[in-house]
């Protein structure tokens, strides 16, 4: 063994993480710190002050620092203003937080928080990281690849948007219970029979996101006593997000069709095993779960998502045989029949399912954090 290696294997070294705005950037952030955490030393987010972010890091016993930063993609002319203006003060604050955290390393994960954090990094010689686990990277990302030493990505294709020498595709970190271990049960295949050969029934998972996606929400609503006159064996789990929980849920309560409809599903272990098919925006942690677990999918981009990324997301599952795409526009038309198409063919699930686990990359999480320890200890 090298002193180099020695010194790898005894030191403790600390991790600040930057990233917030998003499930897309919390999630995999969560994944990477979990680990950390178990393996080299303590970890610490920086991001903003929106309330579901707090709540998801207590929720997982991880420490969050507020940076106040305004966004400048999508905002209007006076907040873009306000947020340059503000920027001297996000970078004072970013310095204070970093002197008093003593960080041996920073990951940026994405979200306008992350911005300031790496860049003082940069000044202050901190060893940084970033990760995109988006096909087209955020304004925040594609900036600061000029001041990481590592970039992490999802996807090869996003290569063309970064400086070459500092790329490492990984994939996107997922949630640990995610991933398959030697004694998990292998992916359940959607052929619709049990281990038994007794009919169960072709269940639908509906997941908009962290936050709910009400187009979702309405399209399935209105879907529902089609499938139920269909006379086919149906169960759907369908998370709403806050917003729509309470209407949604009235309206599954009021039709003979198994269901389990939440706002927020928090043991997404079973409930991706257990299902066949999942409709669902194509964000990013989505979409790397999805590969992860090897569901096939109705991926319905969000329109409106910076430069259009969740539209490229899920063409890279598209292209790979992993899913099919549902414009928002052509969602009300489209939803019910191909759910039912998909119900009278499940081959054509179970070879979705084959091709995403050509997708799946060795433990994407594992790769991060071993890249930024030794990131960290090389300093």
């Amino acid at each position: 063994m090298t002193q180099s290696d020695s010194k790898l294997e005894d030191e403790t070294v600390n991790l600040i993480i930057a990233a917030g705005g998003t499930g897309g950037h919390l999630f995999p952030g969560i994944a990477v710190a979990k680990l950390w955490k178990e393996k080299w030393g303590d970890v610490s987010f920086i991001g903003s002050e929106k309330g579901l972010e707090q709540e998801i890091l207590k929720k997982h016993g991880l420490e969050h620092e507020v940076l106040s930063i305004g966004r400048l993609k999508g905002e209007g002319w006076m907040e873009k203003i306000k947020t340059f203006l503000h920027l001297p003060l996000a970078l004072r604050d970013a310095r204070g937080l970093l002197i008093r955290k003593k960080p041996s390393v920073i990951l940026g994960v994405g979200g306008y928080s992350s911005g300031p954090v790496v860049l003082v990094a940069f000044l202050m010689r901190i060893p940084r990281a970033i990760l995109e686990p988006n096909s087209i990277p955020g304004l925040t990302n594609k900036w600061l690849g000029h001041f990481a030493q590592i970039i992490f990505l999802a996807f090869p294709e996003t290569s063309r948007f970064f400086p070459k020498g500092k790329i490492r595709v990984t994939g996107t970190p997922v949630r640990r219970e995610l991933i398959p271990s030697p004694l998990s049960p292998p992916p359940r295949l959607p052929d619709g029979q049990a281990g038994g050969g007794e009919t169960r029934p072709f269940t639908i998972l509906v997941l908009g996101g962290s936050q709910g996606a009400h187009t979702l929400n309405v399209a399935m609503k209105n879907a529902l006593p089609q499938l139920i006159r269909s006379g086919k064996k149906i169960k759907i789990f369908h998370q709403t997000g806050n917003k729509d929980f309470e209407e949604i849920q009235s309206v599954y309560q009021k039709q003979n069709l198994p269901h389990q409809v939440k706002s927020f599903f928090e043991d997404m272990e079973s409930i991706y095993y257990e299902s066949d098919l999942v409709v669902s925006r194509a964000g990013a942690s989505t979409v790397a779960e999805l590969i992860e677990t090897r569901k096939p999918s109705l991926l319905v981009p969000y329109p409106f998502a910076a430069d259009d990324h969740q539209r490229w997301n899920a063409l890279s599952v598209v292209n790979a045989g992993g899913a099919e795409m549902i414009l928002t526009e052509e969602l009300e038309s489209k939803l019910c029949e191909r759910l039912l198409h998909y119900e009278s063919h499940r081959e054509e699930l179970k070879k979705m399912s084959e091709s995403l686990a050509a997708l799946r990359k060795v433990s994407a999480t594992e790769a991060v954090v071993a890249e930024c320890r030794k990131l960290a200890v090389n300093a």
